[in-house]
């Protein structure tokens, strides 16, 4: 069911290479977050103040006065990436430090006691990582049916990170004519593509609207939500969602639902009779994912696209 032995043999030339640059991550620290305190700001702040006729400046206006509460209540941790797999732990990661020291020894003089020494760090790095492995998959294995989110990161990290490193890491990007190697090249010629690929809804001029199952009489600036509708969609949120270019995550919004529903509500509502839509709530964060066969060629690629929480479809269906 999972690799094993032909993963070891990729890990262990991987550690040839020159290790990465340390990538950094900024995220909230919800574990040590004040979310009471949160709670009781949000109860006082003036969003019926931040109100505007245009539908984006209010938006805009809400967004603020509440990520500024959030983070008067909740720390921004920020995090290096360990460019390891999960399974690489710190007993581990001390064994590797020890080994790297043990060689810069041995370079320098390179006697019998320092290459045996060497040698059985060597082993014993071997070992333990097999071990942690076997650990990592049991432990997939047994949560497998409660929290697959294991198995798919574990997916990633082989399929995706170290796979990618070992296979892909200097293979370019190509489309129309165009190569790119660099890491902002490819990002335009793959931006490029898809544009390129983008259908504008427009109208089939033979199609009879009247023979559409879906119409209706009721048009969308007659549509109200309420705010029970509102607070009932927050509350049953999934927390794993990742969010989207507003920074604003699932989590936040439905601890603090019962706070948030009647603005957003309000938010909602000028929307729909305004029939307009916050720009913000337009934009995405887009990765290309590879579809098939060579890695090269930016047609092989689809875009998955990451759009806030508040406006992604099916989040919040009234």
């Amino acid at each position: 069911m999972f690799p094993s032995d032909h993963y070891f043999v990729e890990f262990e030339i991987i550690l040839k290479f020159k290790l990465a640059k340390r990538v950094t991550h900024q995220f909230y620290d919800f574990k040590n977050g004040n979310f009471d305190g949160l709670r009781d700001s949000l109860t006082h702040l003036p969003f019926e103040v931040a109100a505007s006729t245009d539908v984006n400046e209010h938006w805009l206006n809400w967004n603020d006065l509440f990520l500024t509460a959030v983070k008067e209540h909740i720390a921004i941790k920020t995090v290096g990436d360990k460019n390891s797999p999960p399974w690489i732990d710190g007993k581990v990661q001390h064994l590797i430090r020890k080994k790297y020291a043990a060689l810069m020894k041995f370079r320098l003089t390179k006697s019998p006691e320092r290459k045996l020494k060497l040698h059985k760090l060597s082993q014993n790095i071997k070992y333990l990582v097999r071990s942690k492995h076997r650990q990592y998959l049991a432990k997939i294995e047994a949560s497998f049916k409660d929290n697959p989110k294991e198995f798919w990161s574990y997916h990633k990290v082989f399929m995706g990170g170290l796979w990618a490193l070992m296979h892909y890491s200097n293979s370019a990007i190509c489309y129309d004519g165009e190569v790119a190697t660099k890491t902002a090249q490819k990002a335009e010629l793959l931006n490029k593509y898809f544009c390129s690929v983008f259908l504008s809804a427009t109208p089939d001029v033979n199609t009879d609207p009247t023979n559409n199952p879906l119409r209706t009489d009721i048009e969308i600036s007659q549509i109200q939500v309420s705010v029970d509708d509102v607070t009932n969609h927050l509350s049953a949120l999934d927390t794993l969602k990742a969010c989207g270019p507003d920074g604003i995550s699932a989590r936040l919004l439905k601890e603090c639902s019962q706070q948030i529903a009647p603005s957003l509500c309000g938010i909602f509502n000028q929307s729909l009779s305004s029939d307009q839509i916050p720009t913000e709530w337009k934009s995405a964060n887009i990765t290309p994912i590879h579809k098939k066969d060579s890695k090269e060629p930016a047609e092989n690629y689809r875009p998955i696209s990451l759009l806030p929480i508040v406006s992604s479809p099916g989040t919040l269906r009234f």
